[in-house]
C-alpha cells in the first residue's frame, strides 16, 4: 500500500490499520479504510534552515544564501504524494511554528479526533510546546510526540518539526 505520504503521515495510516486489525477488520476492510483515509492525511512541517535542502540538491546555492540572509523558513506540505513548498515564513522560528500551529487549529473542526502526531528532529522543546497546545486546543484523543527518522532528518536538518493528522471522512 502506497501511503503517498512520509514520516508520521505514513505512521498515522499504520496506526489506523493496526487498530482496525485489532478490532477484527479483514485485510480487505483495512485496505479500503486506508484508501479512503489516504487523501485525508494532512502533513505540514517547518524547516529551520535551507542548508540541508541545498546540500541535498533541493534548492540552489543562491536560494540558500538569500534564504539564510532573510531568515526564511520554508513550510512544506505533502500534496498528492509530493513534498510541496506551501509557504515561507520570514523571521524568527517561533513565528513559523505559530503559523503551522494556527494552520492546524484552523482545521480542528475538520480533524478526525483519533490522533495528532507532532514529529521533530532535535527540537524536543518546541515539539512539547506544540503537543501541549494541540492537547489544549483540540478534541484529539491523543497527541503523540515522536522523533523524525534519518531520512527526514538528513534531508531537512535539525530543528525540523511537523504536525500530522487525518481529516474526517
Amino acid at each position: 500500500f502506497d501511503s503517498l505520504n512520509l514520516s508520521c503521515g505514513f505512521g498515522l495510516l499504520v496506526m489506523k490499520a493496526a487498530r482496525a486489525a485489532a478490532n477484527g477488520s479483514t485485510i480487505e476492510q483495512i485496505v479500503d479504510m486506508l484508501t479512503a483515509t489516504r487523501p485525508l492525511i494532512d502533513t505540514e512541517f517547518v524547516i529551520d534552515t535551507l542548508e540541508y535542502l541545498y546540500k541535498g540538491g533541493r534548492c540552489s546555492g543562491m536560494q540558500n544564501l538569500i534564504g539564510s540572509l532573510l531568515k526564511i523558513r520554508p513550510v512544506i506540505k505533502v500534496i498528492d504524494g509530493k513534498m510541496t513548498p506551501a509557504y515561507k515564513v520570514r523571521g524568527k522560528r517561533e513565528k513559523a511554528l505559530e503559523q503551522m500551529l494556527q494552520n492546524a487549529l484552523n482545521q480542528r473542526d475538520l480533524m478526525d479526533n483519533d490522533m495528532i502526531i507532532v514529529v521533530h528532529a532535535l527540537a524536543e522543546e518546541d515539539a512539547l510546546m506544540l503537543q501541549a497546545r494541540l492537547q489544549e486546543e483540540t478534541n484529539a484523543q491523543e497527541v503523540l510526540l515522536t522523533t523524525a527518522g534519518c531520512v527526514i532528518s538528513s534531508h531537512c536538518g535539525p530543528q525540523t518539526i511537523g504536525i500530522m493528522y487525518a481529516k474526517k471522512a
